[in-house]
């Protein structure tokens, strides 16, 4: 899964979730905000704002949401077995094989098919062969940085072969999965978080959150609007620049994701060069069009997914598959400079830097 290097270290899968008590209460107009972290799914630090009207039902939600993220992580998992779990790495491990597998993978995959259509290629959850050679290159350097090295063009070629996405087979109605090229494996980092952010944020809704926000490793969702304080919530978008310890923007938001995708996540050095996890599906090369993308939408797993495939994009191309999405915006950093789609600006309101 997906996790966070350079300024945004990843945090190494822990085998039990570490749970902070609730950190804080405060208490206003008969309301109480609860705030608390956790750190463990999708390797990374987990952030929770939580309003309610009494302390049981935020001890109920904070219980939801950890079980959530857990059973999403396990499922989406491409690294690590479960026992008695069929999960993305199973899928993997039998490609050539059909599977059976749970709803949620389903509808995550066929949601990657679509995204594939969307992006006209650039972002393939089937490169699973190619972002494998880059993994290993990134956690042998991230141990042992004498011993960093670049996967081989030829190598790049040859997994290349097996990420034609037309050989997933995706059965609903068998609640099965199948990959028809043996040697295809899926990587689902672009889209994973994002969807089950998105899926837990619409439970919480179902069972009567009405106000909070979940922060889940940079990917956030808000739930209704700050009741604390009757205002949209505040937002800050983090400069990806180690050395600056400004916010690169503040939006505000109700009901909406902010999600950012950047080069200097889970960032490796080689021979003085950053290499990203952001891989380019034309040049089989960690891609340099942005330093960052910041997305406004109305689904996290649409964010995450916009914010992934623009930085896949030159600009123009990226502003016109943003058009095609209603009520989404965008930030991007490129060489140190800002520049945002036309509606971006009318979510600073009052939280202007």
């Amino acid at each position: 899964m997906r996790g966070k290097r350079g300024y945004l270290k990843r945090l190494t899968l822990c085998v039990a979730l570490v749970l902070s008590l609730f950190s804080s209460f405060s208490c206003k107009n008969g309301l109480i905000r609860t705030e608390f972290n956790l750190t463990g799914p999708f390797d990374t630090v987990s952030s929770v704002i939580l309003v309610t009207e009494h302390q049981g039902e935020a001890k109920h939600y904070q219980k939801l949401i950890e079980e959530e993220l857990w059973r999403y992580h396990k499922l989406y998992d491409i690294y690590h077995d479960y026992p008695g779990l069929v999960n993305m790495k199973t899928v993997n491990d039998r490609a050539g094989e059909t599977v059976d597998v749970a709803p949620e993978i389903l509808d995550l995959l066929a949601f990657g098919v679509d995204v594939y259509e969307w992006s006209g290629g650039r972002v393939n959850i089937a490169m699973g062969s190619v972002l494998k050679r880059w993994h290993e290159a990134r956690e042998i350097s991230s141990h042992d940085p004498d011993q960093a090295f670049l996967p081989h063009g030829q190598d790049l070629e040859k997994a290349a072969s097996h990420i034609d996405i037309n050989k997933l087979k995706i059965d609903h109605d068998r609640g099965t999965v199948t990959l028809a090229d043996p040697f295809m494996s899926l990587d689902v980092g672009a889209i994973a978080k994002g969807y089950a952010v998105e899926k837990i944020a619409e439970k919480l809704e179902q069972e009567g959150l009405f106000s909070g926000v979940l922060d889940i490793g940079g990917n956030v969702r808000a739930i209704g609007k700050n009741e604390m304080t009757g205002k949209a919530w505040r937002i800050g978008i983090r400069n990806p620049d180690p050395e600056s310890s400004m916010l690169l923007n503040k939006v505000e938001i109700e009901g909406r994701s902010v999600v950012t995708s950047g080069g200097y996540e889970r960032l490796f050095l080689f021979q003085g060069e950053p290499y990203s996890h952001i891989v380019d599906p034309d040049t089989l090369y960690p891609a340099h069009f942005h330093d960052a993308v910041t997305i406004i939408a109305t689904n996290s797993a649409i964010g995450d997914f916009l914010s992934t495939a623009l930085m896949l994009m030159d600009m123009e191309e990226g502003r016109t598959l943003l058009a095609s999405f209603s009520g989404c915006e965008a930030l991007w950093l490129t060489d140190k400079t800002i520049h945002t789609s036309e509606g971006f600006l009318s979510y600073q309101g009052e939280a202007k830097p």
